[in-house]
This record gives C-alpha cells, sequence and structure tokens, in this order.
C-alpha cells in the first residue's frame, strides 16, 4: 500500500513539474503558486478559457491567462462583419449571423480553435440569437421579416423546424436558465414578448400580453436570481424593469428608470446583482448603478470611466475583478480591473486590436 502511494505522490509530482500543462482548473497551471495538484485533478471547476469577438469580416479568439489577461489565438474569416453571435452553453459551438447568413462554427475542445461547418441563408438580417441551456436549439431574431426562427441543432448542423411571427423589429433573445421561458425584445414596436418553450421540441407558444415600455426596445437583461428582467429602450433613454414570476414566467411592469447618457450599447450585472454596468456609445462611457437586489430597482450613479471610441459589447467577470469592452470605431478589446469588494471601476489593464469590433462571447469549459 505505501508502495503504491509512493507512486502516486510521484507521478503527482512529476505532473505538477510540467511548467506548460493546464489543469482542470481553466484558471491556473499545475505550477502556480497555490494550485493543489491533487486537488486540479479531482475538482473540476468550469472557468472562462476563451473570449471570442465579432470583427471585420471575421471572428477573432482571443485566450485568457491566470490573471484574466488576453492573447490572440485564432481568427476565422467570414463572407461579412457579424452582427450577432451566441456560443452554445456547453462551449463546443459559436453561432454567428454575418450579412444574412447563419454560421455554425465548431470550437475544438482543447485549444478552442475555430472551424467553419454549417451554414444557413436566413434571407434577412439578425441582431441577436441564443442556444437554449442544453444546446439543442437555437433561436434567431430576423429583424427585417418579423420572424423568429427556432433551429434544431445535432451534430454540428442546424435545422430550421419553425418560423413565428413577431411584431415589428425582433431585436433581443433572452432564455432563463431552465430553457422553459424565452423572451424577445420588439424594437420598432416598443415592446416586449413572452414565449414558452416545449422541452423536447424547442417549439414556441405566446404567452400575454405583451408589455409596451417606451420606444425602441433593444436589450434584454435577467437578474442573477431571475427574479426581474430589464428591458433597455434607447430613444427615451430608458431601462424598463419587469418583476418575473419563478413558477410562471410570466411578467409584471415595475416602471422604469431613466438613464443620464444618451445611447446605451449594452448592460450586465454583477454576480451579487448589487451593480449594473452600462456601456454608453453616444458618450464613450462605462458607468456603474448600485442596484436592489430586493425590489430590483436601479439607483444613482456610483462612477464611470472613459473607454475607447464607439463601445458596443460588454463582457463581466465578477469573480476575476476583470471586465472588457469591445469598441467598433477605436477597435479595440479593452481588459479592465473591476474591485471586487465595492464592485468599482478600476484602471485599463490591456488594449488589443480587434477591426471594428461589435459583440463579445465568452466560452466556459
Amino acid at each position: 500500500m505505501n508502495g503504491i502511494r509512493t507512486l502516486l505522490l510521484g507521478l503527482l509530482a512529476t505532473i505538477a513539474a510540467l511548467p506548460q500543462l493546464q489543469c482542470q482548473r481553466a484558471d491556473c497551471r499545475l505550477t502556480d503558486a497555490g494550485c493543489n495538484p491533487l486537488t486540479a485533478l479531482l475538482v473540476w471547476q468550469p472557468r472562462p478559457r476563451f473570449l471570442y469577438v465579432a470583427a471585420s469580416n471575421s471572428i477573432l479568439q482571443f485566450a485568457f491567462d491566470a490573471s484574466g489577461a488576453l492573447s490572440l489565438a485564432g481568427s476565422l474569416s467570414l463572407n461579412a462583419t457579424p452582427s450577432a453571435m451566441a456560443a452554445s452553453k456547453g462551449g463546443g459551438l459559436v453561432a454567428a449571423v454575418a450579412g444574412q447568413t447563419l454560421h455554425l462554427i465548431a470550437l475544438d475542445p482543447l485549444r478552442g480553435a475555430m472551424s467553419l461547418g454549417y451554414s444557413f441563408d436566413l434571407g434577412s438580417t439578425s441582431f441577436a440569437l441564443r442556444f437554449s441551456p442544453d444546446d439543442r436549439f437555437l433561436y434567431v431574431a430576423e429583424s427585417v421579416s418579423n420572424t423568429l426562427d427556432v433551429f434544431r441543432v445535432e451534430g454540428g448542423a442546424a435545422q430550421r423546424i419553425a418560423q413565428v411571427a413577431t411584431d415589428l423589429g425582433p431585436y433581443g433573445v433572452l432564455l432563463d436558465s431552465s430553457g422553459r421561458d424565452l423572451y424577445l425584445s420588439q424594437y420598432d414596436a416598443a415592446s416586449v414578448r413572452h414565449f414558452r418553450v416545449d422541452a423536447s421540441s424547442g417549439l414556441l407558444t405566446q404567452v400575454l400580453p405583451d408589455w409596451t415600455l417606451g420606444s425602441d426596445t433593444s436589450l434584454l437583461l435577467l437578474s442573477p436570481d431571475e427574479s426581474y428582467l430589464y428591458a433597455l429602450n434607447s430613444t427615451f433613454i430608458s431601462v424598463g424593469l419587469l418583476a418575473r414570476d419563478a413558477q410562471t414566467g410570466n411578467l409584471t411592469d415595475q416602471g422604469a428608470f431613466t438613464y443620464t447618457h444618451s445611447d446605451v450599447s449594452d448592460m450586465k450585472i454583477s454576480a451579487d446583482g448589487a451593480w449594473i454596468y452600462f456601456l454608453d456609445r453616444g458618450d464613450n462611457l462605462l458607468y456603474r448603478c448600485a442596484r436592489n437586489s430586493q425590489n430590483g430597482t436601479i439607483g444613482a450613479q456610483q462612477d464611470s470611466t472613459a473607454v475607447p471610441t464607439n463601445p458596443q459589447a460588454l463582457v463581466l467577470l465578477s469573480e476575476r475583478g476583470m471586465l472588457y469592452t469591445a469598441s467598433g470605431t477605436a477597435s479595440l478589446v479593452e481588459s479592465r480591473a473591476l474591485y471586487t469588494g465595492d464592485g468599482s471601476i478600476g484602471p485599463a489593464i490591456q488594449q488589443l486590436a480587434a477591426p471594428s469590433a461589435t459583440a463579445l462571447e465568452l466560452v466556459v469549459y
């Protein structure tokens, strides 16, 4: 028994001595200080591995290191600049709409390298698409044809199984974590529509009524506990607040928060629900507001910082104390520190080239 124990310990020591070996905890190497080789091998904790950026006629792949810094790891050329992008929950696929074409892009499970696979002519542009939580279905909002497409995903390919008529300008697609409820923003109709999702077929049933919230309803966001839904209204410069019933998924209008800046392009909530971050492409600002986790209301602005010109997308990694933005005109991806104690916005740490960057997607293993 002692001999087997000695052999195992020796094997672990040998593994730990390999400088380039990545442990199953994707945020560290076995040689990092504080990384227990035995724990690393036996306890798997999913961590962000790659960041994919929609750029000029391409998608760029950036890899994270242990500190959260990025390095360019690869790229894939497309027929046009992607207007929408989504990563599957399992990390094996990225879906993107470039021009009027839907692409499914396979990701290498170890290195995240991209290979272009299935393509489908939508006949319309799209600004939002989302995988179901089990990655079996893909939902694509077609903004010109005013439809919401349902695709069955299997073996790296997709089959369109339904087209659901929507109101004018379907724009944002959001599913709850169970995949039971889908919410759709309708930009020109200035409303949010709720659908119930059939678990086996992925097909949709509309839940009445639609919720009219202002003008130009675009982005949708769920709170971490999924008790509140936020809908961005661009022209009215406000965020509509809807309470969400956990049992039914049904919504109730709770009013709106008016923000003070000109053109919000993205918004994210911290993992603890205490803060909401807004990215403003009109004023080229990133700013933070307090959020009441009990009633969902948004408080006054706490702080702000300038970001590169024409910011388009925001990714928040509260657990790592990092935040990432993509800026179109500046053609940059910027990483920035967050202070975990109070959620305040820290200094810029890194800027990397990303021509005409428009969207960000994380892949977590």
